[in-house]
């Protein structure tokens, strides 16, 4: 729209997996959780990709209650392609991250992306 002020974005790494890292089944990818604590609400965006074509799952901790959650419907992610998700989160929300069985992650990180504007 015209004369509309502009949004600005911004997005800060909040975890990160090395490339061609070994990670268990049903483990929290992250030893230590990650505790959104930087933004109101914003959007917990998770790019990742691994090797053998297994479920990969939000653990999300919001409020004492823990809920995992598959992404991409609950099917197991295509071997060795990249995956964009996105989430709604708030401050004080702790997350991690389980792949349904043994992989080598190729790529995890997340950023949490928060917006300011009108």
């Amino acid at each position: 729209m015209s004369g509309s002020p502009p949004i600005e974005f911004s997005a800060r790494l909040v975890g990160s997996v090395a490339p061609n890292t070994a990670v268990a089944g049903a483990t929290n990818v992250f030893a230590t959780d990650l505790v959104i604590s930087e933004v109101e609400t914003g959007i917990l965006r998770v790019l990742v990709s691994e090797n053998t074509g297994v479920v990969f799952s939000l653990v999300l901790t919001r409020g004492g209650v823990t809920v995992t959650s598959a992404y991409n419907g609950g099917a197991a992610l295509a071997a060795n392609s990249l995956y964009l998700f996105d989430v709604p989160v708030q401050r004080g929300d702790i997350v991690n991250f389980q792949f349904g069985g043994a992989t080598t992650v190729l790529l995890l990180d997340a950023y949490v992306i928060k917006t300011m504007g009108p």
